[in-house]
């Protein structure tokens, strides 16, 4: 709904006689007009002539791209225009004073007002008309008020009559246009919104090296917005740091925004352009995640979501940087190795003055395939475990064969031992077998902590209950 201002005003100028007597008529006659009702904001008006230029003004706040309910979008873009039409024509361009509101962003983003004119009832009317833009920054009910204008018109006779008239206060209300927006939030509204991004490497994407540089650029286009209205697009600066200290995989060089306002017959665009170097710092993958804005568009009516797809960029290591990436790995594979040599040494050293253990010395045999000294490393075992001489009955001390399927199997590998048909895989679960049986009465030996014999050429003395 338009808010339309009408007011008229009577300029009713004085002559400046030389004679005194004059003067004070004039006087008289202009204190008279004053009682009978003129507005006192139009008393500035002063000129030399004797006829009454006439000046109208006219304030009205442009509808469109409305809310259903009548309000106005947080962030919006309302126009103000303000209209000052003479039936003579203009001497001077007309001024309009600053407008400050609280909570509102002004901006007159044109410094020269529109002339053109028009015919109404066979009398031709010039017309200056000024546009400012506002943009509330909060819901609530906002109040433009009265604006002051000086003008310069011309007089029937010719010359020129200066003034100073003021438009009556406009009221709107402005409200969140969706739910799912917050007041302080990362949003703008605009009737049409676009971004666009550019990748610049040092190098070719297949050359990439640790220490080359990553140019991003992203610009934001819109309609009926204003540039500082645009949120920040790329993540800033402080959050680059954080997340170098979890990855590093490259440091940040952000420049500042570059904000850009203009209009062009009656279309106002805005642009926001971001710019941040990345210097690579580690190869590998490099993921620049997915960025997105929410926007409401004014036009539709509608909440709408822009965003840039992810991006992936492989670089390689330098020397330097693979040994800066992986020296921790490299420095505990050292020690590992070390303490693995040591051990080995120490080992090597206390075995050579002692037989190595039957475990060792039964792999042995099996690697070299010989299957007499592993038969032999069989029975060994046998009468260490369980105290008897025959294989056959040693499944009476096995727990391994207990159940009717491990008797089968335990049967079946005595079998094919005893008939020198095994083969390395039976040796070593024969020899698994026996490690689980136990003869009552046998003291078992600890796999780890057992300390080694005087005389290991010694034999086990069996108990006396035996």
């Amino acid at each position: 709904m338009t808010a339309a201002i009408h007011h008229q005003c009577l300029v009713r100028p004085f002559f400046h006689m030389a004679s005194r007597y004059m003067f004070s008529l004039c006087f008289a006659l202009w204190f008279v007009v004053c009682l009978v009702g003129l507005p006192a904001y139009a008393s500035g008006l002063s000129g030399d002539n004797a006829e009454t230029p006439v000046v109208e003004v006219k304030a009205w706040l442009d509808n469109k791209n409305q809310l259903d309910d009548g309000r106005y979008a947080v962030n919006q873009q309302v126009i103000l225009y303000i209209d000052v039409a003479t039936p003579r024509w203009f001497t001077g361009g007309t001024r309009i004073a600053s407008i400050e509101i609280p909570g509102m962003i002004v901006k007159q983003r044109n410094s020269l007002a529109t002339n053109y004119s028009q015919r109404e009832e066979g009398v031709t009317w010039s017309h200056q008309r000024w546009e400012i833009t506002l943009y509330p920054q909060q819901s609530g009910r906002f109040v433009v008020p009265s604006v002051d204008v000086d003008v310069q018109v011309s007089a029937p006779d010719g010359r020129s009559v200066k003034g100073r008239i003021a438009t009556l206060p406009l009221a709107f209300d402005v409200s969140l246009p969706s739910p799912l927006l917050k007041q302080n939030g990362y949003w703008l509204s605009a009737s049409e919104l676009m971004i666009e991004e550019q990748w610049e490497l040092s190098r070719d994407a297949g050359e990439l090296k640790v220490g080359d540089a990553i140019t991003r650029t992203v610009t934001v286009h819109g309609e009926d917005t204003l540039s500082v209205l645009i949120p920040p697009i790329l993540p800033s600066y402080v959050q680059q740091e954080q997340q170098q200290t979890v990855t590093n995989p490259f440091q940040v060089y952000v420049q500042p925004p570059k904000l850009s306002d203009s209009q062009e017959r009656g279309n106002y665009r805005s642009s926001r352009l971001e710019q941040a170097v990345y210097i690579v710092q580690s190869g590998g993958d490099i993921v620049f995640p997915a960025l997105e804005l929410q926007w409401w568009n004014t036009s539709s009516q509608q909440l709408e979501t822009l965003s840039l797809p992810e991006k992936h960029i492989r670089a390689h290591h330098t020397w330097r940087s693979w040994l800066r990436t992986y020296w921790l790995g490299l420095a505990l594979f050292g020690v590992s190795m070390a303490v693995l040599s040591l051990s080995g040494l120490l080992v090597s050293h206390y075995y050579k003055t002692r037989p190595a253990p039957a475990w060792w010395q039964f792999s042995r045999a099996l690697g070299r395939r010989d299957w007499p000294q592993a038969r032999l490393m069989i029975y060994r075992r046998l009468h260490q475990r369980t105290g008897l001489v025959e294989l056959a009955k040693a499944d009476q001390f096995c727990c391994c064969a207990v159940l009717p399927s491990q008797q089968a199997k335990w049967g079946k590998l005595q079998h094919r031992f005893q008939a020198g048909k095994g083969t390395s895989l039976s040796f070593i679960r024969l020899w698994r077998y026996l490690g689980r049986c136990l003869r009552p009465g046998l003291r078992r030996r600890s796999r780890f902590l057992t300390l080694p014999k005087a005389l290991p050429q010694l034999q086990e003395l069996p108990h006396k209950n035996e």
